[in-house]
C-alpha cells in the first residue's frame, strides 16, 4: 500500500511540475510578444518622425527655392515631396484594409 502511495505522490509532483514549467514558458512567450509589440510600436513612431522630417524639408526647400526666384526647381521638389506624401498615405490606407 505504501508504494502505491508512494508512486501517486512521485506523479502528482511530476505532473505539478509539468504544470510550473508549462506555465512559465507561456508567461515567456507572453511577455516576449509584448516586447515584440512594443519594438515594432517604436519602430513605426521613429519612422513616422522621420518621414515628417523629411516632408518639412522637402517643402523648406521647395519654398526657399521659389523664393529666390527658381520656378522650376521649386516645381519639381514640391512635386516629389508632395508626390511621396501622397504614395505614402495610400499604401498606408491600403495596408489597413
Amino acid at each position: 500500500m505504501e508504494r502505491i502511495l508512494a508512486m501517486a505522490e512521485r506523479e502528482a509532483a511530476s505532473r505539478q511540475a509539468n504544470e510550473a514549467a508549462k506555465i512559465a514558458n507561456e508567461t515567456l512567450q507572453l511577455n516576449t510578444v509584448k516586447d515584440d509589440a512594443k519594438a515594432y510600436r517604436s519602430e513605426v513612431r521613429r519612422g513616422q518622425h522621420l518621414a515628417t522630417a523629411i516632408m518639412i524639408a522637402g517643402i523648406s526647400a521647395t519654398v526657399f527655392c521659389a523664393y529666390i526666384k527658381q520656378p522650376w526647381i521649386a516645381a519639381v521638389l514640391g512635386s516629389g515631396t508632395l508626390g511621396n506624401v501622397v504614395i505614402s498615405m495610400l499604401n498606408a490606407k491600403g495596408k489597413q484594409q
